[in-house]
């Protein structure tokens, strides 16, 4: 399965992938932003290379956003340990 987000998901789709899905106790099937590569991909090394690309940018997309959320809470944070301290 390839990591998928909103700038790669159409992709995916077109191609005709699956995502990714479990059965939630209560919740039903839950889909995961993963998809599995388009059909005869994998016997094509070129073609696997653009799809693994393909995730790899989502993959590193979604760590970056995960950082940059994570840096402005510790900013807030620390901007009201400073206000409590002062």
């Amino acid at each position: 399965f390839l990591k998928a987000d909103a700038a790669s998901r159409g992709r995916f789709v077109a191609a005709g992938c699956e995502p990714f899905t479990y059965a939630a106790r209560g919740r039903g099937e839950v889909a995961l932003p993963y998809y599995a590569p388009p059909e005869g991909v994998l016997d094509d090394r070129a073609a696997l290379l653009d799809w693994a690309r393909l995730g790899m940018e989502a993959a590193a997309r979604s760590k970056a956003a995960a950082r940059s959320g994570k840096a402005a809470r510790s900013g807030a944070a620390a901007r009201l340990s400073r206000a409590r301290c002062s």
